[in-house]
């Protein structure tokens, strides 16, 4: 009884992720996200892990960069973990991660995840709360659901990606820019009386202002580069932006534009920066949308 009391405790914490709240669904609420479907074998590359569950964009990373020539379209992305981080050491913990591939692909390690009945938990939101939802299914949904669990192990499947957080970027910084618009002529004539200053500074504002629009987007792109573990992009995109860019905009601009070539230095380097995510983002998803004609084993 103590040591059951000891692991619904700890199950109440997430052991990866440990800042994240663990709040478990009531069975309604459960219910209503699951739902019972027979799935049909699916033919996969895969590799096999130990450690923590919080490496797993890194393997992620590696895996698609190595198996890149596969990627379609229609590629469907799996993991399957062995391990209770609850239980056992979070560093100790075993999984797999797999994709389809085409039966003659070649490829050597690849097996067949068996299709057969399962319960479908179908989950929409950031990576931190899936042990949440594993909590919930387990301690909550499926005592009370009539149905038994068999010795196969669960996998989750990855179908989309959602753009929920680019959005939010994107929303804040044209709200900020908004406030910078509405601001200008305020600020402008806070530190000073001269009409003809404060309506240099209400431009120069102004300008500045363009670069929220763009500075959200470049951070979270090299973030997104670092997660899939792409750190060769995610470096070139954080010294373009604070080193290489910025510094020839500040020795090119001033000289020739004056003090509007002053407010144009942070905009222009992050649009500039910009349209170098946009290069390493097509160049990505070229490889991981277009399947190639030939491809080694």
């Amino acid at each position: 009884m103590e040591f059951r009391r000891n692991i619904a405790s700890k199950s109440l914490s997430n052991p990866v992720f440990t800042s994240a709240d663990v709040s478990l669904d009531s069975f309604a609420a459960c219910d209503k996200k699951i739902s019972i479907e027979i799935l049909n074998d699916f033919h996969v590359v895969y590799h096999r892990h130990k450690g923590s569950y919080g490496s797993l964009s890194q393997h992620w990373g590696i895996f698609q960069e190595k198996y890149g020539a596969y990627i379609t379209g229609q590629t469907l992305f799996f993991e399957r973990t062995y391990d209770d981080p609850s239980i056992t050491d979070t560093d100790e913990c075993l999984y797999d991660i797999y994709m389809t591939v085409p039966p003659n692909c070649g490829l050597k390690n690849t097996c067949t995840l068996q299709g057969s009945k399962f319960a479908v938990y179908h989950f929409k939101g950031p990576v931190h709360q899936i042990y949440a939802a594993y909590q919930s299914i387990f301690n909550v949904w499926l005592p009370q659901s009539g149905h038994v669990i068999d010795e196969r192990y669960g996998f989750d499947i990855y179908r989309a990606v959602d753009c929920d957080a680019m959005r939010m970027v994107l929303i804040a910084g044209a709200a900020v820019f908004g406030l910078v618009l509405a601001g200008a002529g305020w600020y402008g004539g806070l530190f000073v009386q001269n009409d003809a200053v404060a309506q240099m500074v209400r431009l120069g504002v102004a300008v500045f202002g363009l670069s929220f629009l763009f500075s959200g987007i470049n951070v979270i792109t090299s973030f997104y580069f670092t997660s899939i573990g792409k750190a060769m992009e995610s470096a070139v995109i954080s010294c373009a932006r604070g080193l290489v860019i910025l510094l020839i905009c500040i020795f090119l601009f001033p000289p020739l534009l004056g003090m509007t070539g002053v407010w144009l230095v942070a905009p222009v380097t992050e649009g500039l920066t910009l349209l170098l995510n946009f290069v390493f983002i097509r160049r990505d998803n070229l490889k991981r949308l277009c399947p190639p004609e030939k491809a080694d084993a």
